[in-house]
């Protein structure tokens, strides 16, 4: 289990260090909490603004936080046919990861 935490590690930090800014918003996409906190902010203040001229930041967007979800959502899929393909289900993750800082 050892090699598998490590390949965990290892695509989260390259991960944490290549998506942090989508054009021109930071987006975190390690850390669920927060965007769902984000997300959760962003939709109470669309819905009861508190202040009329309160605008939100642009990491607070509704529509980023929620491509960023329907993200994570491909994700637990993916990982849960590959968990059913192949014996390293976790090598596909970082190797797609490693080829979009490769051509980024």
């Amino acid at each position: 289990h050892e090699p598998a935490v490590m390949i965990v590690a290892a695509a989260m930090g390259l991960q944490a260090a290549a998506l942090t800014h989508f054009g021109g918003t930071a987006v975190s996409t390690v850390v669920v909490t927060s965007t769902l906190a984000r997300m959760a902010d962003a939709t109470l203040d669309r819905l009861w603004p508190a202040a009329p001229a309160r605008t939100l930041p642009s990491i607070s967007t509704p529509r980023l936080l929620t491509l960023t979800w329907l993200g994570y959502f491909a994700g637990a899929v993916a990982g849960t046919v590959l968990l059913h393909l192949i014996a390293w289900p976790l090598l596909v993750p970082a190797v797609l990861l490693l080829l979009v800082i490769a051509l980024s």
